[in-house]
């Protein structure tokens, strides 16, 4: 089962995928750990909020400037689940509970995302992710909210 629903995930993704080449989903996947500026140029075209073709550091810096991200961040650090959640929850646009409402932020952006199951398994805010794994939330967000990247 656990076969199907890994196929049915890329399956999913890579029909969301009309805008990227192959190469550039193909170089996500096989990251280890996802940097902040391929977090940025992913999330930034699937949310509409830049064209399908910006390059990585320029998504980056826009998400950088929109307060997206972290003061610390360099666009080869490593995201963590929290600041990935924030980076998401942002540029989507998305209405969280009553505590994100009041302070939004890493901390309740990924809490609103694990309520909303767009994380799932074992997770923690403080945890590096790889392309894969970010690709699998993406792609629920992206159910959610009803779009295609």
């Amino acid at each position: 089962m656990k076969k199907v629903y890994m196929a049915l995930v890329f399956l999913l993704i890579s029909s969301y995928a009309f805008a990227q080449s192959g190469t550039e989903i193909d170089a996500l996947l096989s990251e280890g750990i996802l940097s902040a500026q391929s977090a940025a140029r992913f999330v930034l075209s699937a949310a509409d909020k830049a064209k399908p073709d910006i390059a990585p550091r320029d998504a980056f810096n826009q998400a950088k400037e929109s307060a997206w991200l972290p003061d610390w961040a360099l666009p080869q650090s490593a995201l963590n689940l929290a600041d990935l959640s924030f980076l998401i929850m942002s540029a989507f646009e998305m209405k969280g509970g009553l505590f994100y409402g009041m302070a939004p932020g890493p901390r309740y952006a990924y809490r609103e995302l694990l309520y909303l199951r767009a994380i799932q398994g074992l997770s923690d805010p403080a945890m590096t992710l790889s392309g894969e794994r970010f690709l699998r939330i993406l792609g629920r967000v992206l159910d959610l909210q009803g779009g295609a990247l």
